[in-house]
């Protein structure tokens, strides 16, 4: 049996369909188990913490042949966790991000050399495991999971959205997290000038989190720019509308954010360019694979040149790298995965 093992508690979104779709491989198993990973008093609090739950999840999980946690990065930096696995138990964790600083760095180290593989889901993020030593990595694309034969197309939801079908839709979606920069993207916008505002729309779609309704109103309040402001959990439908909707998907990341982007393999797979920080794994796929632009992270006069260049002079883009993206090759590497370490 492989058992799945869960940190994490969404309710909806990207990282519950991960799941199912993992689920969907024989003889798999969920163990999701209501634990608090959330943040302690002090460090030591904290490092017990998460010690604890992850020794209780090893051991719920200890009868599987293959134990797989899915989001590994919680744990990374305990370093006093054994060798987690032996001759009865293989152990693959999933690891999302590339951690700054080398201690975070050396933690990192120390606790993948315990497992018997880590996946991570970029060549980039692959590449800054190897540059410090850690070898037992695979690389797995992070796929689009979603059916959008089911989605109007763009201009009808222009449409049933009250958008003119000459608004050229940039779009910011998923929770408002601070390290997602919505707050810089709001900067840029306000920095256009009046004649490319007539043109362009700012959709903002997602679960409120750091950035609540009141501070992004009253931080757009006087700029004169379109937006079209949708604050809450979105369905499945609602966030594929969303995407399709968009001429472009905006990412405008912190240099704290080093893993993949949702919204930006959604937008990959509907031929929609994207505006990213030049920082880190999302900088590095644009670049390279040629889906869109780059501005200087967290550099809100930077994000408003490349609005304005794109809607005064648009480019082709090249999008061949969403065959990358496919659910069947996800589930085919992780089966060859399962089968390889046994």
């Amino acid at each position: 049996m492989i058992a799945l093992v869960d940190s994490c508690k969404d309710t909806s979104g990207h990282n519950v369909i991960y799941l199912k779709e993992l689920h969907s491989i024989e003889n798999t198993e969920v163990v999701s188990l209501d634990i608090d990973n959330g943040e302690q008093n002090n460090v030591f609090a904290f490092l017990y913490n998460r010690y604890k739950n992850f020794k209780k999840q090893l051991s719920v999980a200890n009868s599987a042949r293959i134990i797989h946690f899915l989001h590994a990065d919680l744990y990374y930096m305990v370093p006093f966790l054994k060798k987690f696995y032996n001759k009865e138990r293989r152990v693959i964790l999933t690891m999302h991000y590339f951690p700054t600083g080398r201690i975070r760095q050396k933690l990192l180290k120390n606790f993948c050399s315990k497992a018997n593989k880590v996946i991570v889901h970029s060549s980039y993020i692959k590449s800054q495991y190897n540059n410090i030593g850690i070898r037992n990595v695979e690389y797995i694309d992070y796929p689009s999971f979603y059916d959008y034969s089911k989605i109007q197309n763009s201009r009808v939801l222009k449409i049933q959205m009250g958008l003119e079908e000459g608004d050229i839709v940039f779009s910011a979606l998923g929770g408002t997290r601070f390290d997602k920069g919505l707050d810089i993207l709001i900067d840029a916008f306000s920095m256009l000038s009046p004649d490319i505002k007539k043109r362009v729309v700012l959709n903002i779609a997602g679960r409120p989190l750091i950035f609540k309704e009141d501070f992004i109103k009253k931080k757009a309040l006087g700029a004169n720019f379109k937006m079209r402001l949708v604050l809450k959990e979105l369905s499945e439908d609602e966030f594929l509308e969303n995407v399709v909707v968009s001429n472009y998907i905006v990412l405008p990341y912190r240099k704290d954010f080093t893993g993949n982007s949702g919204p930006m393999t959604e937008a990959v797979v509907n031929r929609i360019p994207c505006i990213v920080s030049d920082h880190g794994n999302i900088g590095y796929l644009t670049k390279v694979f040629k889906i869109g632009r780059t501005f200087r992270s967290e550099e809100p006069n930077s994000l408003a040149d490349v609005i304005k260049e794109e809607v005064l002079n648009s480019k082709d883009y090249d999008f061949s790298y969403a065959n990358n993206l496919s659910k069947k090759s996800f589930i085919d590497k992780h089966k060859y995965l399962y089968n390889s370490v046994v």
